[in-house]
């Protein structure tokens, strides 16, 4: 009786202890419900550079799913802006569709020429189509290109 108790111990806590969530969980949901605070305390318990099972990052995730304030606070928590998946994708492939998250990691000093094993660099990564190139030379700006009703609209009449 007392071994049938014990296994039955022993079988419930392994069970409890894989159903807790792991580490990039934990990051992946204070960075998508938009949280410093628990991202700031997971920073300090796991560290900024921690990898998840695919190898990403919370700096990764961040500059994918979260907001540009985690990005900058992830960084400021010295996160590695150059760190890559096994993949080879870095933070700088992930935030090509926002100007701000691209401007703090080139200002933190990622790789713009960082090659994927897909052959991808950031500037060839896909952005969304209502941005441009900046003629300024520094990412892609926010402001949309005209449409072509606005196209119309501002051709002359003949």
């Amino acid at each position: 009786m007392y071994a049938k108790s014990v296994g039955f111990v022993l079988l419930v806590t392994l069970s409890a202890a894989t159903q807790a969530p792991d580490t990039g969980d934990r990051f992946d949901q204070a960075i998508r419900n938009d949280d410093p605070p628990t991202l700031q305390s997971l920073i300090r318990e796991a560290g900024a550079d921690t990898k998840d099972a695919q190898g990403q990052t919370p700096l990764m995730l961040a500059a994918a799913f979260g907001s540009p304030e985690a990005v900058r606070l992830l960084l400021a928590s010295g996160a590695d802006a150059r760190a890559s998946s096994g993949s080879g994708v870095t933070a700088l492939h992930w935030a090509t569709v926002n100007a701000t998250k691209v401007r703090l990691l080139l200002e933190s000093k990622a790789d713009a020429n960082a090659v994927s094993q897909l052959g991808r660099t950031p500037l060839s990564s896909p952005r969304p189509r209502t941005e441009r190139p900046s003629r300024s030379g520094c990412c892609w700006p926010t402001e949309p290109w005209p449409s072509p009703r606005r196209r119309a609209a501002r051709r002359p009449r003949r």
